[in-house]
């Protein structure tokens, strides 16, 4: 910019620095509306993503409750979610495979509820069941590799297991992208 600038001002005459000023604000609208334009396809980008994850979340708890009458899997996404990754989208599909996979075999439950919103800079997942207690939780292959996950995107995780069911709570801070 500052290349083109100081090109346009040598190559004017004294008395037309009002040409060169016509210039530049035009080059910085055309500058801006670019800036804009690239934001917006970035946006674009971002709730494909989210499109994509939630059709496949879908398909999912569809599929689980198509299999088996058990377990009720009911998904709950707010409008306001946003997903910024891949690694996020990853992170929470297969976190959502295992908590259906865990209810059906290790609690009795019969209702299970996949819950991911966003708040403030971050995404919130609560996938919880009514559940019986085990006893002393074990962390197997599937909960070891959840918490990786969640490790890996910088995220708070947890896992509760009381009496009436089982939690997987997880917040993932969401990553700003500056384009400014």
């Amino acid at each position: 910019q500052w290349e083109v600038l100081r090109h346009l001002l040598g190559s004017k005459k004294e008395g037309s620095q009002t040409e060169v000023c016509k210039e530049v604000e035009k080059g910085q609208a055309i500058t801006k509306l670019l800036l804009n334009n690239v934001r917006d396809v970035v946006e674009q980008i971002k709730q494909g993503k989210h499109d994509e994850l939630k059709r496949e979340l879908q398909a999912l708890v569809l599929q689980s409750n198509q299999l088996q009458s058990s377990l009720e899997v009911t998904l709950k996404i707010d409008d306001a979610f946003v997903l910024p990754d891949d690694e996020s989208a990853n992170a929470i599909y297969r976190c959502a495979q295992e908590t259906i996979t865990n209810s059906l075999r290790h609690s009795d439950a019969t209702r299970l509820t996949l819950a991911i919103s966003k708040k403030e800079n971050s995404l919130i997942l609560d996938f919880y069941d009514n559940g019986k207690s085990i006893g002393e939780l074990v962390a197997g292959q599937g909960l070891i590799g959840m918490r990786e996950r969640f490790d890996y995107l910088q995220a708070d995780f947890s896992i509760v297991e009381k009496n009436n069911g089982f939690r997987i709570a997880a917040k993932i801070p969401l990553r700003s992208y500056s384009l400014a």
